[in-house]
């Protein structure tokens, strides 16, 4: 099996392509026309006497669209083998692309190879956002690395993302369906419906082994009369198991779950950390910092609690209305208190329904925390904050911004979150 490398980094362009080729003004222009559907290029029109042309007619047509398709392949298949292929290569990494590429016609689409998955869980290194588009009815996997889209087809209708866990999502869909996918290979394992008035405006988590043979997931929730519920799902149990407490001082707000050692870690929203474990087959609740009042400048917007797993160490991230302002936090379990952090060192945070932290030594991604929210205005840019300039930026421009509204244009993808891929996409 040939396997082809795909380039994340710059690819070459056109020009330098064809720059000793006469013909390549009229064969871009073809090129592209051809790849945007026609948009731009030359108008096709339909009238009442076109409709009542004979088969004849129309077969005659066929033949000559044909005679022209050959003409223009004719320019492309002066070239060697191996450029066509680079050509190609150098194109069809980003995902709309290369199915518009294989669209063209039946020559370019045997050129152009189908996009597969294979395993390989060290390959890509850092998270991307999948967020579902329900107009299109696909997933789109967006690796902020290199700043472009996978799509991916689903037959699923309407799901709504809850979380992530070694390369698998949670989803629900309708009221009570809920399952678990590992979208790569399409693999999907149902679990039994949800009970009766089941809440996802708060967290989620989930734990998978690496057979699937157990998952276990927990979310936790306040009812209308004030009890603060939790729900737990262990596969091994095969239903849901509910516990409760009278603790009213808890507000849980619209935040992600950790696990840690075997302990589930949860925020509410005045910064207080609880934590459910598992005590001689007993669940207890604890409020860790309960003295602690933290004070925020201005309205909270969202929280993030976020897990580096390779120090164990508890992170939280709190931003304020519209992104007016960000404070990151560290657990300290001795003294049970927050301490205010002024920098990441080597982490990169990538914070959503799932929080990722990733250790690397890429000065264009440390000390900086990503969020599901994009910049419109510069092709779907995504807009992260920098704790070295306290100030938000994009891939897409130089310029930086306060708040997300300096932007003028930009949206926040809601139903999404952050999934580490066991599987890269190649072509063969």
């Amino acid at each position: 099996m040939e396997v082809f490398d795909i380039d994340h980094g710059s690819r070459p362009s056109f020009d330098s392509l064809f720059e000793d080729i006469t013909d390549y003004a009229k064969f871009k222009r073809d090129f592209f026309f051809r790849l945007l559907g026609n948009q731009g290029g030359d108008e096709i029109t339909s009238t009442k006497q076109e409709n009542k042309k004979s088969d004849a007619d129309n077969k005659r047509r066929g033949a000559e669209n044909e005679v022209e398709e050959e003409e223009e392949y004719g320019i492309w298949s002066k070239l060697p083998m191996d450029l066509q292929i680079a050509i190609i290569r150098s194109i069809s990494s980003i995902g709309r692309d290369h199915r518009n590429l294989r669209d063209v016609c039946r020559r370019w689409r045997s050129l152009v190879p189908p996009l597969r998955w294979i395993p390989d869980s060290k390959a890509i290194r850092y998270p991307w956002l999948v967020s579902f588009q329900i107009e299109d009815g696909i997933f789109n996997f967006y690796d902020p690395t290199s700043d472009f889209t996978y799509e991916m087809n689903t037959e699923a209708s309407n799901p709504r993302i809850l979380s992530s866990c070694g390369g698998w999502l949670l989803l629900v869909e309708g009221e009570r369906s809920i399952y678990m996918l590992e979208p790569f290979r399409k693999m999907r394992i149902d679990l039994p419906l949800l009970p009766h008035g089941f809440n996802i405006l708060n967290g989620h988590v989930f734990e998978v082994s690496k057979t699937t043979t157990c998952c276990h997931f927990f979310r936790i929730y306040r009812t209308p009369s004030g009890q603060l519920v939790f729900l737990e799902f262990l596969s091994r149990r095969a239903a849901w198991t509910f516990y409760s407490t009278n603790d009213r001082s808890f507000l849980p707000s619209w935040n992600n779950l950790v696990i840690l050692l075997g302990c589930v870690y949860c925020l509410d929203n005045g910064g207080k950390l609880g934590r459910i474990q598992r005590v001689r087959n007993r669940t207890e609740w604890v409020v860790l910092n309960e003295s602690q009042t933290l004070c925020f400048p201005s309205k909270l917007w969202q929280s993030f609690l976020v897990l580096v797993s390779f120090t164990n160490k508890l992170m939280a991230v709190f931003v304020g209305e519209s992104g007016g302002w960000v404070h990151v936090v560290k657990f300290n379990f001795t003294t049970r208190k927050w301490q205010l952090v002024d920098g990441l060192g080597n982490l990169v945070l990538f914070v959503g329904r799932t929080s990722i932290a990733v250790e690397t030594e890429e000065d264009r991604l440390r000390n900086k925390i990503f969020f599901p929210v994009f910049k419109k205005a510069d092709g779907n840019s995504i807009i992260f904050y920098s704790l070295e300039s306290g100030r938000f930026h994009s891939f897409g421009s130089e310029n930086s911004c306060l708040d997300f509204h300096d932007w003028k244009d930009f949206k926040f993808l809601s139903n999404s979150t952050w999934i580490q891929p066991g599987l890269i996409p190649t072509f063969r």
